[in-house]
């Protein structure tokens, strides 16, 4: 459960940066990202069902988008 809620914290960062960047007129589409955000209210919904392996999976996969997203941050 634990690795759910920090999923579900590092999702909610990850949506806040993204929203910040497309009111800077950044598309997040053209970012690249593993995982894209129309997909996270399905995860969400799905992790439930997901093994420790699977969620520990994801996790290492949103590390990585963020990082994209952090990097372009500091580009603007």
């Amino acid at each position: 459960m634990d690795l759910i809620i920090t999923i579900k914290f590092k999702m909610s960062s990850m949506l806040s940066n993204i929203l910040y960047l497309q009111d800077e007129g950044v598309d997040d589409s053209k970012l690249n990202l593993a995982i894209p955000i129309v997909l996270y209210s399905d995860l969400i919904e799905d992790m439930k069902y997901l093994s420790k392996d699977k969620l520990e999976e994801l996790l290492v996969t949103l590390e990585s988008d963020d990082k994209i997203i952090k990097n372009k941050l500091g580009v603007m």
